[in-house]
């Protein structure tokens, strides 16, 4: 387990937040079908990064991280980080949770998707909310909305 690992569940344990990591198996499985789903490179599920998705749509906003509670909710979420920072994901039970546990870890870029793995978020390094699959409809919404506010 790598430092951002340490940070994830730090600050979910400090919160008080009940995340669980998923076996190895299933990050496989789930890296497959994102790679098959949203990947320039579907057959290299472990280089699956915002750099390389497909039909992406993104907004500009250093607190575009915070944003995902409002598409996410009440549900559950995946959450990863590249590959080559960390293999593991973990299961975080609401945006609301994901929102607190992340304002108390260092910036990093990351990733969320559902368990049906139909979209993908990503916040990036240059401060850039990204969405592919199902989220792509709500960023676009999003993006109009904070144009014209």
């Amino acid at each position: 387990m790598g430092y951002l690992a340490d940070e994830i569940e730090n600050a979910a344990f400090e919160l008080g937040i009940l995340i669980s990591k998923l076996k190895i198996e299933k990050v496989i499985e789930i890296r497959r079908r994102l790679a098959e789903s949203f990947s320039k490179d579907p057959e290299f599920l472990w280089k699956l990064s915002y750099q390389n998705l497909n039909n992406t749509y993104s907004i500009n906003d250093s607190k575009g991280w915070s944003f995902i509670q409002d598409y996410v909710g009440e549900n559950e979420v995946i959450l990863f980080v590249n590959p080559d920072e960390e293999q593991e994901m973990w299961i975080i039970p609401s945006g609301k949770a994901l929102t607190s546990i992340l304002s108390e870890t260092i910036g990093f870029p990351f990733y969320v998707t559902s368990r049906d793995t139909d979209y993908i978020l990503c916040f990036d390094d240059h401060d850039c909310l990204i969405a592919t699959g199902k989220s792509v409809e709500w960023i676009c919404q999003l993006r109009d909305d904070l144009l014209s506010s």
